[in-house]
């Protein structure tokens, strides 16, 4: 059985990180996303991984219902981060000795030099995966650096006064990038303006805790108010935003009427509500399943992610518990 310290979902491959240090993916790798037939470990949900072999020879495996990839790895080198976009993979493997920061590796297509990381950047701490960009955080100095597609600006177009500014966290979803600088918790958004995904809300530009928008999303999701709120904004034709009692003005008032983007002036919030913390899953899409009281005093918001047409959250109760 595999023991995951880390999953993560891109268009139509998924990864995870072992308590090892060892990456795994699975899914389509038309592209070689997921690996070559050298990494390749056939059957790998039959049992246990400790002690298969790889397969001999090169080429690609796109048969996603019996093969699992190991990503190269020794003992002395283990990954830290994976991210994945619509058809490549980026990850970084660190030293034993030095396990919070690496060297970046990348696989897949390359069509639009996703897969070209430039030379400058050296180690890094944090990778983060777009359709066809990468962004990541330089371990010399916090700095932010991008490369891949660019046709909207989502790797050149960085804010002048983040070009030079360390950064705390990354996030680059579909035309996109965001990033949060370290002095003053800012949030910076950049790139693809189709929905209006450029425009903070002015509720939560110094008040990030956490962000996400993925590669396959084009709405972007934070943790604010101390964990105790959610706040979206971009596409929302599926309510992956938010639904209309959540829906606000772009000076904070309610709604009146429903929009389905940000470029119509509008956002999401979300408080988080005592009832999330029964439900099989936190998750808001078409409004979600109603969840009963757990009779908690105390629930925050600790982590969220964007689908494509959906959101999901994970709520801590003070007391310990974590539920999704």
């Amino acid at each position: 059985m595999v023991k995951a310290i880390k999953t993560v979902a891109g268009f139509t491959h998924s990864a995870t990180i072992d308590a090892n240090g060892r990456l795994g993916l699975f899914g389509f790798n038309t592209y070689g996303q997921c690996g070559s037939l050298a990494d390749q470990i056939p059957n790998v949900w039959a049992g246990s991984i400790d002690n298969q072999t790889s397969s001999a020879g090169g080429g690609y495996n796109t048969d996603v219902n019996s093969t699992f990839w190991w990503a190269k790895y020794t003992d002395k080198k283990k990954y830290i981060d994976v991210s994945l976009g619509e058809t490549h993979t980026v990850a970084i493997l660190a030293n034993s000795t030095t396990p919070t920061y690496g060297t970046i590796s990348c696989w897949g297509a390359n069509d639009a030099s996703q897969c070209t990381v430039p030379g400058t950047i050296g180690t890094a701490t944090v990778v983060s995966a777009g359709k066809k960009h990468n962004l990541a955080i330089k371990y010399s100095n916090s700095l932010i650096k991008a490369w891949g597609d660019n046709t909207f600006g989502q790797c050149t177009n960085i804010p002048s006064s983040l070009i030079s500014s360390p950064v705390k966290s990354i996030s680059a979803g579909m035309n996109h990038s965001a990033a949060v600088k370290t002095s003053n918790n800012e949030l910076f958004v950049w790139g693809e303006n189709t929905y209006g995904i450029l425009n903070i809300p002015a509720s939560v530009r110094y008040t990030t805790e956490k962000i996400s928008t993925g590669s396959a999303s084009e709405h972007m999701c934070v943790i604010t108010d101390g964990g105790a709120s959610i706040v979206c904004w971009g596409q929302n034709y599926e309510n992956q935003c938010g639904t209309f009692d959540y829906e606000f003005n772009s000076d904070g008032t309610p709604a009146t009427s429903v929009k389905t983007n940000s470029l119509e002036g509008h956002y999401w919030k979300r408080p988080l509500i005592l009832s999330d913390c029964n439900c099989t899953a936190s998750c808001w899409q078409s409004g979600g399943p109603p969840c009963p009281s757990t009779g908690a005093s105390s629930v925050k918001f600790t982590d969220v992610s964007c689908g494509t047409n959906h959101t999901w959250a994970l709520v801590k109760v003070i007391n310990g518990t974590t539920c999704i």
